[in-house]
């Protein structure tokens, strides 16, 4: 059986971090 849990706060964490990234004027592409 899959752990919800971990997977839920790994993509909140990704999508937090995707989101910070897009909203920093000084690196919009920092992940490329």
């Amino acid at each position: 059986m899959l752990d919800f849990d971990l997977i839920f706060a790994a993509a909140i964490c990704c999508l937090a971090l995707f989101v910070s990234v897009l909203l920093l004027p000084g690196y919009p592409y920092f992940a490329v």
